[in-house]
């Protein structure tokens, strides 16, 4: 039996990875050019909050730590 994929936008049949990638590829940074890519949440819009989310749960994990060395110089 294959793993459950989630699916963010069930009007569109959008799943969660497959819209992780296209955010992280095109560099979509809102929901609206989310929406112009891939028409998630342009259906019923029940999944615009997932969608920011994701959106923010990308842009997260793109910033880079802080540097350990750079605190212990500037402190």
């Amino acid at each position: 039996m294959k793993p459950r994929r989630p699916k963010i936008c069930y009007c569109m049949c959008i799943y969660k990875d497959e819209l992780r990638e296209t955010i992280e590829r095109e560099s979509l940074r809102t929901v609206e050019q989310v929406q112009q890519s891939t028409g998630a949440g342009t259906g019923c819009t029940d999944c615009l909050d997932w969608i920011q989310n994701l959106i923010a749960a990308v842009e997260a994990e793109a910033k880079p730590a802080a540097c350990p060395q750079r605190q212990a110089q500037a402190g």
